[in-house]
């Protein structure tokens, strides 16, 4: 059975305003890696977490082109501290993408981190 590794991109941040003024919100996201190839399922495991416990929100979901063009909007999903899921990637997908996640509460943004992907033919 082939392993793959697993890249990681953590980012940790400290959000201003609210009930999230003096505390911190971790936010990790753990791919297979930024080269995919087409028309194959590409696992992802988020977790987002506030002084050390699970953080309740939602998060939005897109890929998009680093020009800031929309590829496709993924989804919204409810989250409570982790969210396990896999992304389809189109065969006809070519180039680099940025798989972005879009952290909000309450209809407010609070973080957005970009994770750079290379769809590679062959």
């Amino acid at each position: 059975m082939r392993r793959v590794a697993l890249c990681a991109a953590f980012v940790a941040c400290t959000v201003a305003g609210g009930a999230l003024a003096a505390s911190s919100l971790r936010v990790s996201l753990q791919t297979q890696g930024h080269t995919v190839p087409p028309g194959g399922a590409w696992a992802y495991y988020l977790r987002v977490s506030q002084g050390n416990r699970p953080w309740r929100g939602t998060v939005d979901i897109s890929v998009r082109r680093p020009t800031g063009k929309l590829v496709d909007d993924v989804g919204r999903f409810a989250i409570d501290g982790t969210l396990l899921r896999s992304y389809v990637w189109n065969s006809a997908d070519k180039g680099t993408y940025d798989f972005t996640v879009t952290v909000t509460q309450g209809g407010k943004t609070l973080r957005t981190i970009t994770y750079p992907v290379l769809v590679r033919h062959g």
